[in-house]
């Protein structure tokens, strides 16, 4: 893993973080952590009701799209170093021939000269 593809890994463990704490936070139908603490009256006071909620929808809707988005981006840079980092055999020209001795039957390709390479196969019967 390249240094580009570890500090995407780091970025995308802090937006998971932000992501949870910002859906933690918000009041639901029950009342959630928001509606916990003084830290939730301070919010409160400064925003009013709905200004908080408003705010804190948008930034749990700005985590969850950097979540996505990172996810995505790391996907690709992994796929992209796993492609670039497979080696592609050269063709060296010599392809092997094996008669058919039974469908499905496995075969071994011929050694060059292995005993009995110049000899046909029986025929099936």
């Amino acid at each position: 893993m390249g240094f580009g593809t570890f500090f995407l890994v780091i970025l995308y463990a802090i937006a998971c973080l932000i992501l949870i704490f910002f859906i933690l936070i918000q009041s639901g139908k029950g009342g959630g952590l928001s509606s916990l603490g003084a830290a939730s009256q301070g919010i409160s006071d400064a925003f009013g009701t709905t200004g908080a909620e408003r705010a804190l929808n948008k930034l749990t809707t700005i985590a969850a799209v950097s979540y996505i988005v990172l996810a995505i981006l790391i996907t690709l840079t992994i796929s992209l170093q796993t492609n670039a980092s497979k080696t592609i055999l050269p063709n060296t020209g010599t392809t092997t021939t094996q008669p058919i001795s039974g469908a499905g039957a496995p075969t071994t390709p011929e050694l060059p000269g292995a005993p009995g390479q110049g000899q046909p196969a029986a025929p099936a019967q």
